[in-house]
């Protein structure tokens, strides 16, 4: 479902069975509607207008999340979900959150 021009995420409430989806090098700018989807495990989002990583707390069974060239700025609540984060060489320019730990991430 790649370059389709999708700007949000939705109607994949039914597709509770769901383990990989690639909605990569659309319009999305939030990770949403993804709740029901619980048996994720692959995730491609890259090239999308994402900026905030957010929304994931559902997915617990995410073992890859692929997100770069986004807008990231700032990274929320993630930290309690075991998964792979690939990102673009843009860490430096991320925010810390309210959540983030003050270590191990050297970016602030």
């Amino acid at each position: 479902m790649a370059k389709f021009s999708f700007q949000q995420i939705q109607g994949l409430e039914k597709l509770v069975n769901l383990v990989w989806l690639d909605l990569s090098f659309n319009k999305i700018s939030k990770i949403e509607g993804l709740s029901s989807n619980t048996k994720i495990v692959d995730l491609s989002l890259a090239n999308n207008e994402i900026e905030r990583i957010e929304n994931l707390d559902g997915l617990t069974k995410l073992q890859t999340l692929s997100l770069s060239n986004n807008n990231l700025s700032v990274i929320n609540d993630v930290f309690y979900l075991r998964f792979d984060i690939y990102l673009n060489s843009n860490a430096h320019a991320f925010q810390k959150a309210d959540s983030f730990p003050s270590s191990p991430f050297p970016f602030t």
